[in-house]
């Protein structure tokens, strides 16, 4: 359409000038992100006409970050609240995604939402307005602390090496763990190993293995589809995802596991833990950016707490919605804690499984795109 078409030349240029030191989106994030700010009182003092436009604006930059991701959610938030209004959505994101996986994604596109999150750092919860609704919701309680990772490893026997942070130890669970949630999700990653579907003791579960490759690319970005591994399954490429919907009642409602490919380890256990990984020699070296290290001599591991910041680096804003809709972080909040465990990095050898706890609701949703 003529209005999208002209709105997607707007997109190129303001692509283009991330490849430049041009610091002109800053005045334009600001503008947007008061209008994610606006609340029903701010608006009912607008005009009719005014109201209609912010309005329309706005659910189009929820439904770009919803589908597309932060970086093109930044390049939309850079046009006019009038041009955003005139976009018609019947073929935007599928345009969009088309135009984003066939151009260069500028560096300055990271730097500049580090700044974002930096200045403006309930942008994400302002952004997970829900599509289907019409009026501006209410802001939410926020988290302190946010900017320190704080990262649990699962294991034994660690020999810290530079004792300049303190990170916490704690044993490997398992079913007598007083930690409810950890002895749950134990007993999740469990059952999804040995594949068992029925438990007349603990009663009906529900397992789903290896993903449809076309429906990852409804969940997961292109760098994630390329980063989860695929295998043959009679026949047909698969992506190597488990979900497991447990029988028993607990604070994990469901569990996805992500089996991710060796060359993309290192990479995701940075950007998602601030943590470099290496094996040598059957150990587990693990760095954190601070200069804390550890070597840890078991054939197992497993890395735990992320902020909210590195999800959304990773995972797609439903991913981060289904999670937050997990009573184990829901329960995390409440306590003031900054990061999440209920993002996890299993390291098993060279290669890693990445676990999420989700809301059931949210992970039915999920399974639908996932298992079509």
């Amino acid at each position: 359409m003529a209005s999208n078409h002209e709105f997607y030349q707007l997109l190129e240029e303001n692509r283009v000038t991330f490849t430049s030191n041009n610091r002109l989106w800053r005045y334009e994030l600001k503008k947007r992100y008061h209008l994610l700010k606006e609340n029903e009182a701010s608006f009912s003092a607008r005009s009719k006409g005014r109201r209609s436009i912010r309005l329309r604006a706005r659910k189009i930059l929820v439904l770009v970050f919803a589908r597309l991701g932060f970086d093109v959610f930044l390049l939309c938030a850079m046009a006019p609240c009038n041009k955003l209004a005139q976009v018609e959505t019947e073929t935007l994101i599928q345009d969009l995604r088309r135009w984003w996986e066939g151009v260069e994604h500028p560096d300055r596109l990271a730097v500049a939402a580090q700044e974002i999150f930096r200045d403006y750092p309930d942008i994400l919860e302002l952004l997970a307005i829900p599509e289907s609704r019409q009026r501006p919701r209410k802001k939410q309680k926020r988290t302190n602390g946010i900017r320190k990772t704080n990262i649990a490893i699962s294991t034994s026997d660690i020999i810290p090496v530079n004792q300049t942070q303190h990170i916490t130890a704690v044993p490997q669970v398992s079913s007598s763990n007083p930690n409810p949630a950890a002895a749950q999700e134990q007993r999740v990653l469990e059952t999804s190993r040995t594949k068992r579907i029925d438990n007349p003791a603990e009663g009906s579960e529900e397992v789903l293995e290896n993903a449809s490759l076309q429906g990852i690319t409804e969940v997961f970005n292109r760098y994630m589809c390329d980063a989860i591994r695929h295998i043959m399954v009679d026949g047909e490429s698969k992506a190597a995802i488990a979900m497991v919907f447990p029988g028993w009642v607990g604070p994990v409602q469901c569990l996805i596991s992500l089996d991710i490919c060796t060359k993309d380890v290192e990479h995701l256990a940075h950007t998602l833990f601030d943590a470099k990984v290496q094996w040598a020699e059957d150990m587990l070296h693990v760095s954190l950016d601070n200069g804390f290290s550890m070597i840890i001599p078991n054939s197992e591991a497993t890395l735990k707490g992320v902020s909210k910041e590195n999800i959304a680096k990773v995972f797609s804003p439903e991913i981060y919605e289904a999670i937050s809709e997990c009573p184990v972080h829901k329960r995390e909040i409440e306590e003031g804690k900054s990061v999440t465990e209920c993002v996890s990095m299993l390291f098993e050898g060279d290669r890693a499984i990445i676990n999420l706890s989700l809301g059931l609701e949210a992970g039915i949703g999920l399974q639908k795109k996932l298992y079509n």
